[in-house]
């Protein structure tokens, strides 16, 4: 009879605290995020009326935000986000150095064979829950391009779309999509550059 007393008293506490458990789960309200990604795409360096210098890119993302609006169903805020990155071509410092400006007015720039870039942007980010999946979206302005020793900044538009898994919101929770960053700015008009990418990694609310 104890032995059967203390089974239904354990049982009844562990549905308790898993009542518990999903009921703060359900009332969190998430005041900041964190997201940190790799990036696996294409990066192109144009010289303008010359040639294109794509190649295969690599880096990570990282996003932090503050939410400003909560919905049913829809969240969005502020975010700021950094883009890493480097990619490679074997003929992209040849072409720079072979580039003859449409635009004597602005500078020449080298670019090496492993560029790097990055990409700083603030901006919104939304949020929309579908079933048991949530969209997100990022559209932020910023600064964007090569970080080598004769940098070539621009400003550049930076677009993020992708998914998050996972039913807790306040747990790390796994995210995959697509990034898109490209200079739109008129600094120096002999270049333009972009870069486009698969995203994975997590992201936390708080």
């Amino acid at each position: 009879m104890k032995k059967q007393y203390l089974i239904t008293s354990i049982i009844s506490l562990l549905l308790l605290t898993s009542i518990k458990i999903t009921a703060q789960n359900t009332n969190f309200s998430p005041k900041a995020f964190i997201s940190i990604s790799g990036n696996i795409g294409r990066h192109n360096v144009r010289f303008i009326d010359f040639a294109d210098a794509p190649g295969a890119s690599f880096g990570f993302q990282v996003s932090v935000g503050i939410y400003a609006l909560q919905k049913e169903g829809y969240e969005g805020g502020l975010h700021f986000t950094l883009v890493e990155g480097a990619s490679y071509n074997k003929n992209r410092r040849q072409l720079s150095e072979d580039f003859d400006l449409p635009n004597p007015d602005f500078d020449k720039h080298h670019i090496f064979k492993f560029a790097q870039f990055r990409s700083s942007n603030i901006g919104w980010f939304s949020k929309v829950k579908v079933g048991e999946l949530e969209l997100f979206h990022q559209l932020g302005i910023g600064i964007f391009g090569t970080t080598e020793l004769d940098q070539l900044y621009d400003f550049g538009l930076h677009n993020s779309l992708g998914v998050i898994t996972g039913k807790q919101p306040d747990k790390l929770r796994f995210m995959i999509g697509v990034s898109h960053d490209k200079q739109v700015g008129s600094g120096n008009p002999n270049y333009t550059m972009s870069n486009i990418g698969v995203l994975f990694g997590g992201r936390r609310s708080f």
